[in-house]
């Protein structure tokens, strides 16, 4: 195998290593080779990359677009400072950067990483899952940007800018074909509409085949994709230094998504999904429920400026947002139904009598409108940006769960971590009959309202010292009033008549033994601030060497799910503190730039959510801090005219601190499950401390290259672009499970094609994962209800190709 493995890189990359060999050879000594200078607005202001005292990395719309990059998820592959682990439900991503993620399960948790488009800060996680396409680039800002973003930005923050229109008119038409059975059509429009206006829109359409198996008869292959949308914008001078931008956008998801077990926990579900046939195979599940999740999402943003004087510049940004995101899952992950429970110890049912939402899990309808002024002044001597804002966010999120438990499965774990006291469900047991194989029926229904109003006041100052010196300061006050009301119901009872029957699908609960209401009304206001001091020097006029310390934070987390209790549904907001000196400089005149960074970074009351070992239902909690101490590197090399290189390298030494966590399915003592935390003379929990911050490798990186073949006929150039990830093992669980640990591996991506030189048309062959490296997205563990380990299998675990064409009119 290893041979054969080594055989196949060697045939994919000797024909790449002939051509630079003689392209270096003949290179011409003749014309001046730079690297082109980026600019971003990582300060809310445009300024060069090298000016910036903050470690970014910059994917422009059209490498992304060569090397298909189209999701959050292809751009965590290739960025080596970002992490993201996959969720239950397809529109669930949990992203990380700097050893800072999180297994977020509660809607009601926010991210560490903070993603911003077209100035506007996104609020749900679930708005991550988007068509990276018409991007003019992407900007990775690395350690806390409190100050000017706000807050869930302790990790880092994803910058996107989309393109506006310009005076350039434009007709376009994107197809990508691949072997998977995906097909996209991307549809782009724009130009000058009038003398003072002008317009662009994008629209997509996205039809993918899934690509695990799923066996039971007439289920949905899981991982396929059905998408559309669009965003409009429309641009106006208005005179007297006015202009604005209105933005429009609208999208439809649905996907399919599904665990894949790969260790079984028990000779039942071995008996009901197939036994190894599946678990030897990340590619095929046995699920009678097809696992999917829906998303309607639309927003309009309006950017106003005023240029009140030369140096004095007034911007409004403003927003409105509207989600609605449907997730169902299979939680047994099996064929069992409440009409042939194969003697699984719990048994998913979709639907019930006591449910608000018919057979889905659950159903969040989300709306938020924001605003945001600030004043930009320029001069000589400063820069200066002042500004407030002001964001009004609402959540419905109704939920439903309805289960049947086998009685011997309520041994270690009798509450199942569904809010049920021990003693409501040891009064029901002896009602079961068929005695230990016999089930007790227990429903879940929960509505919901989640309120945030969040408001806060920012300054940042950049003082130039001296020629040669600049110093930097900003404040951000943040003020953040939570609000939830929530009412529950539990319902237990014995999961037979006359006190439980069943329909298709659906439970009925005739007589309840135990009919539990709860209901919560409360609020929690938090005052939290962000800010940062530090310092450049521009050794000369390629070099810019600065530090910074600066402190983030993420908002307060909230217990919005259906088990919530009263008195413990508000978590403490997670503090960031970061120390970074930087050094960002070329060499070789030019040709070679060269950007590092060293961080030490702490996070306080990390907040995660988190499933405990044989129990359904997420705990949030705060969990102590995460220690982080890392590199970041990137490097641009333009070896020939024709030539180029890129690299980004990040690495980490991350530690957990003061942390106690349950221990995992079927740990001994011995192997550190040793710590009694309710006194019941039984170990449950252990110490992670010292423990890697979970989902992050100390190692990653990044090269990439790409060649272009000139004048291949008078109208034509070719190129040839490359690019090979790696990235170290992880563990994807705070409780350290040995079987949810993901083994290195690196990943080699390449397309080949051709452009028309005025960019009429271009064609490409792409192919991804070329050395067909597998690789989970996330992994989990759930006794007697995922299995002991169980994937989430990506699409780019595996090799696949396909074709891209454009063609402008």
């Amino acid at each position: 195998m290893i041979d054969v493995t080594r055989g196949r890189i060697i045939n994919t990359i000797f024909p790449f290593v002939c051509v630079l060999v003689t392209t270096l050879t003949n290179a011409s000594e003749e014309k001046k080779l730079v690297v082109e200078e980026v600019v971003v607005t990582a300060q809310k202001r445009a300024q060069s990359i090298q000016d910036v005292p903050i470690s970014i990395n910059v994917y422009s719309g059209e490498k992304m677009a060569e090397m298909k990059i189209e999701r959050l998820d292809d751009l965590a592959l290739n960025e080596p400072s970002l992490t993201l682990s996959a969720g239950l439900s397809p529109t669930s991503l949990d992203l990380g950067m700097r050893g800072f993620s999180s297994l977020v399960l509660g809607s009601g948790i926010q991210p560490p990483v903070s993603l911003v488009i077209d100035g506007v800060p996104l609020a749900m996680g679930s708005e991550f899952a988007m068509e990276l396409a018409d991007i003019q680039r992407i900007e990775v800002l690395k350690g806390p940007q409190g100050t000017l973003f706000g807050g869930n930005a302790v990790g880092g923050l994803i910058n996107i800018v989309r393109n506006r229109p310009d005076d350039e008119s434009i007709a376009r038409v994107d197809v990508d074909i691949s072997n998977d059975d995906e097909y996209i059509v991307r549809v782009i429009a724009g130009g000058p509409l009038g003398d003072n206006f002008g317009g662009r829109i994008f629209a997509y359409n996205k039809d993918r085949e899934g690509h695990v198996t799923n066996l039971f008869p007439g289920s949905e292959k899981v991982g396929g994709v059905d998408e559309y949308g669009f965003v409009a914008k429309l641009a106006f001078e208005g005179g007297e230094g006015f202009d604005g931008l209105l933005t429009g956008d609208f999208r439809e998801f649905e996907s399919f998504t599904g665990l894949a077990t790969t260790v079984s926990d028990g000779p039942q579900r071995d008996a009901a999904v197939g036994g190894d046939r599946v678990y030897n195979d990340p590619y095929t599940i046995n699920q009678n429920q097809d696992t999917y999740g829906t998303l309607k999402n639309w927003g309009l943003t309006f950017e106003a400026n005023w240029e009140l004087s030369d140096s004095l510049l007034l911007t409004s940004v403003s927003s409105y947002r509207n989600l609605s995101n449907v997730t169902t899952l299979d939680l047994d992950a099996s064929p069992a139904s409440a009409t042939n429970k194969l003697d699984m110890p719990f048994v998913y049912i979709p639907d019930s009598n006591i449910s608000t939402i018919g057979d889905k899990t659950g159903k969040i309808d989300t709306h938020y409108w924001a605003q945001e002024f600030r004043l930009q002044k320029t001069t000589e001597s400063f820069d200066l940006i002042s500004g407030v804002f002001y964001r009004d966010f609402t959540q419905l999120s109704p939920a439903h769960l309805s289960l049947l438990v086998r009685a011997d499965s309520l041994v270690d774990a009798p509450s199942m971590g569904l809010g049920v006291d021990e003693a409501v469900i040891e009064s029901v047991l002896p009602m079961v009959t068929g005695g230990a194989s016999g089930y007790l029926a227990i429903g879940l229904a929960g509505d919901s309202e989640l309120t945030r109003q969040e408001v806060s006041v920012f300054s940042d100052l950049t003082y130039h010292l001296a020629s040669n010196i600049d110093v930097f300061a900003g404040f951000r006050l943040h003020r953040d009033k939570v609000g939830l009301v929530q009412s529950a119901r539990q319902a237990i009872t014995p999961g037979s008549e006359p006190f439980f029957s069943v329909e298709p699908d659906k439970a009925i609960f005739n007589v309840i033994a135990v009919d539990q209401i709860t209901s919560i009304d409360s609020s929690e206001v938090v005052n939290e601030w962000a800010g940062r001091i530090g310092a450049s020097w521009f050794a000369n006029s390629d070099t810019n060497i600065y530090t910074t310390l600066s402190r983030g934070f993420i908002g307060t987390g909230v217990d919005a799910g259906p088990t919530s209790m009263a008195g413990s549904e508000y978590l403490e907001p997670t503090t960031s503190v970061s120390l970074e000196v930087g050094l960002k400089t070329s060499f070789m005149d030019g040709r070679l730039t060269t950007n590092a960074a060293i961080f030490r970074q702490e996070n306080q009351d990390v907040m995660v959510s988190l499933v405990p070992p044989g129990e359904l239902a997420a705990r949030p909690q705060n969990i102590g801090s995460i220690d982080s101490t890392g590199l970041e590197l990137t490097m641009a090399f333009v070896a020939t005219e024709n030539l180029s290189f890129n690299a980004s390298v990040t690495v980490l030494d991350t530690a957990t601190r003061d942390q106690i966590d349950g221990c995992y399915d079927r740990q001994t003592e011995a192997e550190g499950c040793n710590i009694d935390t309710d006194d019941d003379g039984e170990f449950e929990s252990q110490s992670t401390d010292g423990n890697s911050s979970i989902g992050t490798p100390d190692l990653a990186y990044t090269i990439s290259s790409r060649y272009v073949v000139p004048r291949l006929t008078d109208s034509v150039n070719g190129f040839i672009s490359m690019s090979y990830n790696w990235r170290d093992e992880v563990q994807y669980r705070v409780d350290a499970n040995p079987l949810t640990v993901q083994e290195a591996y690196g990943l080699l991506d390449m397309s080949v094609g051709i452009t028309e030189l005025e960019n009429k048309y271009s064609v490409s062959m792409f192919g991804k994962n070329l050395l067909d490296t597998y690789f989970a997205a996330g992994k989990t563990a759930g006794e007697n209800t995922l299995g002991r380990s169980a994937d989430f299998t990506p699409r780019q675990g595996r090799f696949y190709w396909g074709v891209k064409a454009m063609y402008s009119f």
